[in-house]
């Protein structure tokens, strides 16, 4: 996955509850305040209409990535985009228990180990794979890398 990032539609308050959707993606988070602004000001007509807005913003957000498989998507709860890294891990933990795995190695995220997790979900998702990693009977091995460099990399 790429870079991540989260657009919140609030559709309305209930109290201090708020009622809205999580539009993400694995691919281009980076960007996303350049998509919301384009957006916004293509559905300048619309800015009453939540429903309407999110569209436009949503045809934003993947417009050149129409083909793509993967790294979009809609969510009613944050926590949808980030199953994948708990229960993947979950998944990958239990294959390799039953098939006798003495070693996991576990490539985590230097997000992790930030101590404010509280907005940060991909943070907090990867902190509870490694629980998990850590609370299996493997020998285990965590890393947080913090950039990963090679083909592709943005910094070479």
């Amino acid at each position: 996955m790429g870079e991540r990032g989260n657009i919140y539609f609030v559709d309305q308050h209930r109290g201090k509850e708020r009622l809205g959707m999580y539009m993400y993606s694995h691919w281009g988070g980076a960007v996303i305040p350049s998509v919301v602004e384009a957006a916004l000001r293509r559905g300048r007509e619309h800015w009453g209409d939540s429903q309407y807005l999110a569209r436009i913003v949503f045809c934003e957000l993947v417009k050149d990535d129409v083909m793509e498989t993967t790294g979009y998507g809609l969510s009613t709860r944050i926590g949808d985009n980030e199953h994948a890294i708990v229960r993947g891990t979950e998944r990958l933990l239990s294959a390799a228990e039953l098939a006798g795995v003495r070693r996991f190695l576990y490539v985590s995220s230097v997000a992790a180990g930030f101590t404010d997790r509280a907005h940060y979900h991909y943070a907090g998702a990867k902190r509870a794979a490694e629980a998990l990693v850590l609370a299996s009977s493997m020998d285990v091995l965590v890393v947080r890398p913090t950039m990963i460099f090679g083909e592709g990399s943005p910094v070479l």
